[in-house]
């Protein structure tokens, strides 16, 4: 043994590694021992480990097994020291640390590292002579009869020899275990589901979801996929949905933070492109279907001129779970496609998938998540395809995509409008002119809506509302003349139960003088406000569904134009009071949980002016400008 001759784990570990800095501490030993070596993340793209080091995947996937012979340890963000991977590791004698949390995000690619599997803790730097410290005692049982004719047997059902689907031996002919039965019939039936949806026609049995994203999307319940009791004849809603796979995946797509109204800058160029496209009379995409069960979906969608087929199974056993996904098509140029494929491939990377590209058709697959992380994949998946669909048509250069791929780990999906995100860093902003100016006391957030509607409207609806008043400002609403509603959603501002505030000061405006608070945002077209208006003289609590406004309550209230009030809100899952200047004003019971984002609000051509936006949840109490006003200091 050398230098640690006698010397047990946790006194070399005591004595030997008590002056390093610990990189990482947590997570299940799913093989003992302790190893130094030189991190290595896994080489999706690659597929080789230099010999020695130590592998730090993010899932403890069946496909790592393939290093375990050259590698000194293994350490994943998620896994069981069930899995099949902690089981090889154990009989290779490899170190294993698996379930770590973000052993990627903490430890460098070429990094000098020393783990203590045993403990759980990896330390900074190499450790000496650590390669003579036993890692694990070989049992006598190994060498006994009955084990040795256990492993016979075992040689015929556990070895994995077909790894890749795409080579020739992958094959009936080509399977030398039961493992690679499974295996072979596993990949056959995924490649028949992939097609099953893209068959299906006018026959199929399906209910239609009923929302404001562009997507015509048909389920088909196979069992536990969908609310008890709905029949063929309903238009389903998303809360309708129990699949936990399709219910991730939909997150992802309704994010508030994904803009379905611009996702790409239109220039004569492009604009050609799409026309020509659309040239038969179709509009973009078709129906699009969902196979689902409660841990299980099969979602084919047909938007944005392309085709993408995602298939994923997600329930408690970790090791059975994957997502596979296959995208190709689209109505840019061949260039323009492939840029848009290779923006994909660098994000769904860096989310842990296993991608392959060819030409202008990407899949990429990933395994062995437990099932919360692979929901948070399946919401990341969601967000990258919507916030993508139509960048073949915008996407100008390789600099286009870095810009692209660093903007969607920052949560900023809007790439054609960045512009408005730098401008309000923190906030998802749909629509509007938001800024920042000096106050005598600090800093303030304005929505200028001046800029929105041309001179004469605005002349025009002056006389108007001079005239008629109130009366002239409802037949507005009623024909949604000015149904033009800036918002600023904050990124950090996820509310359950509790309070939100802010200070709303109505400045001008001809058609409205109309701020407020937002909250509960599940996407840019579900949510309710509570907002006053100045001309009006009034509050109302309004709730957009699915991008249509109603009304829900009203209160009557002299408000005057060029004051601050604060408007505040008291949320307890589906009950809320609603306050102006520490005044309740109304109460209301939701249909629906009032859980989502918060967020400011106007109205047409409002100029409206916000400061000390704030909420408290669970008796924390959090400035949401206070991070944001920082930055804009610091920017300036």
């Amino acid at each position: 043994m050398g230098l640690y001759k006698n010397e047990s784990l946790g006194s070399i570990e005591q004595t030997y590694l008590k002056d390093k800095p610990i990189l990482l501490s947590g997570g299940l030993t799913a093989s003992p021992g302790i190893a130094s070596g030189t991190v290595c993340q896994v080489p999706v793209a690659s597929g080789s480990v230099p010999e020695g080091a130590i592998l730090v995947a993010r899932s403890a996937s069946i496909d790592c097994t393939k290093y375990l012979k050259g590698v000194k340890g293994i350490i994943t963000d998620i896994g069981s020291p069930a899995s099949h991977l902690a089981t090889v590791a154990r009989e290779f004698g490899v170190p294993a640390i698996v379930d770590a949390k973000n052993a990627t995000q903490l430890l460098r690619d070429g990094e000098s590292i020393t783990m203590v599997a045993d403990s759980c803790r990896v330390y900074k730097g190499f450790l000496e002579d650590a390669d003579n410290i036993p890692t694990q005692s070989r049992s006598p049982i190994y060498d006994s009869p009955m084990f040795l004719r256990l492993r016979e047997v075992l040689d015929l059902i556990t070895p994995l020899n077909l790894t890749d689907s795409k080579d020739s031996s992958f094959s009936p002919a080509g399977c030398r275990s039961v493992h690679d039965i499974v295996r072979f019939c596993h990949e056959v039936s995924l490649r028949t589901m992939f097609g099953l949806m893209g068959e299906a026609n006018e026959s199929v049995v399906s209910e239609k979801l009923s929302f404001n994203i562009p997507i015509s999307l048909h389920f088909i319940d196979i069992g536990g996929g969908l609310l008890d009791g709905l029949s063929s004849c309903d238009r389903i809603t998303p809360e309708s949905i129990r699949s936990v796979p399709m219910n991730a995946f939909w997150r992802g797509l309704s994010h508030p933070g994904i803009n379905w109204s611009s996702a790409v800058g239109l220039d004569m160029r492009n604009l050609a492109t799409l026309m020509s496209a659309s040239a038969g009379g179709d509009l973009p995409g078709g129906d699009s279907y969902a196979l689902v069960s409660h841990d299980y979906a099969n979602i084919s969608i047909k938007f944005g001129y392309h085709y993408c087929n995602v298939d994923s199974l997600c329930g408690e056993d970790a090791s059975q779970n994957y997502v596979t996904m296959q995208f190709s098509g689209g109505v840019g140029s061949y260039y323009g496609k492939v840029l848009r494929i290779d923006f994909l491939s660098r994000v769904l990377t860096r989310l842990g998938f296993a991608v392959t590209v060819t030409g202008d058709t990407i899949s990429a697959s990933l395994k062995g998540f437990d099932q919360s992380a692979q929901e948070q994949a399946l919401d990341q998946l969601g967000r990258l395809l919507a916030s993508s669909r139509l960048l073949d048509v915008g996407i100008r250069s390789q600099e286009d995509i870095d810009r692209m791929a660093e903007a969607f780990f920052r949560s900023e999906y809007d790439y054609m409008n960045m512009g408005r995100a730098y401008a309000l860093p923190g906030f998802y902003v749909p629509e509007g002119d938001w800024a920042w100016q000096a106050d005598t006391d600090g800093m303030r957030l304005t929505q200028d809506g001046s800029k929105w509607a041309g001179r004469f409207s605005l002349t025009l609806a002056n006389r108007l509302n001079r005239m008629i008043g109130a009366k002239y400002q409802q037949f507005l609403d009623n024909i949604q003349a000015y149904f033009y509603f800036p918002l600023a959603i904050a990124k950090d501002g996820f509310l359950s139960n509790g309070m939100v505030s802010a200070g709303v000061m109505p400045v001008a405006g001809f058609i409205d003088q109309a701020g407020g608070i937002a909250f509960g945002i599940q996407n840019i077209g579900n949510y309710f406000v509570f907002r006053l208006n100045s001309l009006e003289d009034n509050l109302i609590l309004f709730e957009y569904v699915n991008s249509r406004r109603i009304e829900r309550q009203s209160v009557t209230r002299p408000l005057k134009t060029g004051r601050w009030y604060r408007l505040k809100l008291h949320i307890e899952d589906r009950q809320l009071t609603a306050f102006i200047d520490d005044e309740a004003v109304i109460t209301y019971a939701a249909d629906r949980s009032l859980a989502g984002y918060t967020g400011l609000w106007t109205k047409a051509d409002s100029v409206v002016w916000f400061n000390d936006f704030k909420f408290e949840h669970g008796q924390i109490p959090r400035d949401l400008f206070a991070d944001l006003r920082a930055q804009v200091l610091g920017m300036s």
